[in-house]
């Protein structure tokens, strides 16, 4: 059977070895300007696409994490900043000795995505287990003085299990394996506002949330119920139920290895090419998104 590459599950890492690493802290990375442009940047995709009330996932009172999803967008309002990201996340897989970006045979490698975080008094994410499953690199970017909020501290757990705090001050980049465990303390007081960028093996996406389909056409928002997005599953199946296209071509495959006396031949060679043709198409259409999304902005002057 012809698998398209787009298909192949994302080879994650282990979460034994990502507890293994290290958090790397690069001081002062956003200067004050790049911290009141993310500001600003947030809030003009908040008043277009309004801002998400996460404290159900995060597992705190109502009202006491909120977030505007950049995503896509990001890149289209901040390249300069986008592009120093990209340096920089590259700069830490290579002298971490993560070696998680720089494999030539994974698939894209992509922003999965952008998330502008403010966190209120009662606000936090006390699962000390939680981790960004399915993503390789996570980057924390501190946008608050830390002198304006009291609490919300970010912790993870260490190699020998305990838990370690880090130092994260305001225009701080912290870069961690997804897959490690972290967890940030309630905020008592004040408002933490933070940057949240996950780095992928999968296509950059337009989805308005945190997507779980790598590749192949995405219908992540339109699932009812909707597809949870931190959800550990097997690592060939992801963080996310096949897409109709995947079952379409399994389908194809049991097809072509089924029992099909009386059927004509020719007739089922021609649907199971028809189908792995619609697969590669959709992929192939899938990945051309985010430039697309570019253009439109471009041709609108930013007006989205």
């Amino acid at each position: 059977m012809l698998l398209s590459p787009w298909l192949s599950a994302p080879r994650l890492v282990s979460d034994a070895a990502a507890q293994q690493s290290s958090v790397v802290r690069r001081e002062s990375f956003l200067n004050p300007l790049e911290i009141q442009q993310i500001h600003e940047a947030a809030a003009i995709v908040a008043k277009a696409h309004g801002e998400e009330d996460l404290a159900k996932r995060q597992t705190c009172p109502p009202g006491g994490w909120k977030t505007v999803f950049l995503n896509h967008r990001l890149d289209i309002m901040l390249p300069e900043l986008t592009s120093r990201l990209w340096d920089a996340v590259k700069t830490v897989d290579q002298q971490a000795d993560w070696g998680l970006l720089n494999d030539e045979s994974r698939h894209r490698i992509s922003f999965r995505v952008a998330e502008y975080h403010t966190v209120l008094p009662k606000g936090g994410l006390p699962i000390t287990n939680h981790c960004d499953w399915g993503s390789l690199i996570t980057m924390d970017m501190m946008l608050s003085d830390t002198a304006d909020f009291e609490g919300g501290h970010f912790r993870t757990r260490a190699s020998d299990g305990g838990l370690t705090t880090h130092a994260f001050e305001a225009g701080d980049l912290l870069v961690f394996q997804s897959h490690k465990q972290h967890h940030v303390t309630e905020v008592s007081a004040g408002r933490r506002n933070v940057l949240v960028i996950e780095v992928w093996e999968g296509l950059p996406r337009r989805c308005p949330r945190r997507c779980t389909d790598p590749f192949g056409p995405c219908d992540c928002q339109y699932r009812k119920p909707p597809a949870a997005v931190y959800r550990r599953t097997s690592a060939p199946h992801f963080c996310r139920r096949k897409s109709p296209f995947e079952r379409a071509l399994e389908q194809a495959d049991d097809l072509e290895h089924s029992d099909l006396s009386g059927v004509s031949a020719s007739r089922v060679a021609e649907a199971c090419s028809a189908r792995r043709a619609a697969m590669e198409v959709a992929a192939h259409i899938a990945e051309l998104e985010a430039d697309e999304a570019r253009a439109e902005w471009r041709l609108s002057d930013g007006r989205q």
